[in-house]
């Protein structure tokens, strides 16, 4: 299978899935101290990429739990930050979380919608 790569500045990151946009899908993210939303960008098996969560998520822990709301359906998934950069003039970031732990109809909703859905790169 091969891997795709993503230029993070002068970071490059291997890609172990193909991943696909998904349209009006948000997230929330709980890591003990804080509940906070954030902007599904795109997903894959193995991640997603969230946009406009605030800076103040907690640095010090390694695990959280997230929730993705979109189609109608909820999705619990324990994930682990994986990269981060902030947005242009904003107090906002973007981040990248690795699945640590999916629901199964997360899993369901993956191999469903990514036959029809995918974006290289």
């Amino acid at each position: 299978m091969e891997k795709k790569t993503k230029d993070i500045g002068s970071l490059y990151l291997e890609r172990e899935h193909n991943r696909f946009k998904v349209d009006r899908f948000s997230c929330r993210i709980a890591d003990g101290n804080f509940l906070l939303d954030a902007v599904v960008e795109d997903v894959s098996q193995g991640g997603f990429k969230v946009s406009y969560l605030a800076r103040n998520l907690s640095e010090y822990a390694s695990t959280y739990n997230a929730q993705i709301i979109g189609n109608g359906h909820h999705y619990k998934l324990l994930v682990a930050p994986h990269w981060s950069a902030e947005m242009a003039a904003s107090r906002f970031v973007e981040i990248g979380f690795k699945i640590i732990h999916e629901s199964l109809n997360w899993k369901k909703f993956i191999v469903k919608e990514g036959h029809t859905k995918t974006e290289k790169g």
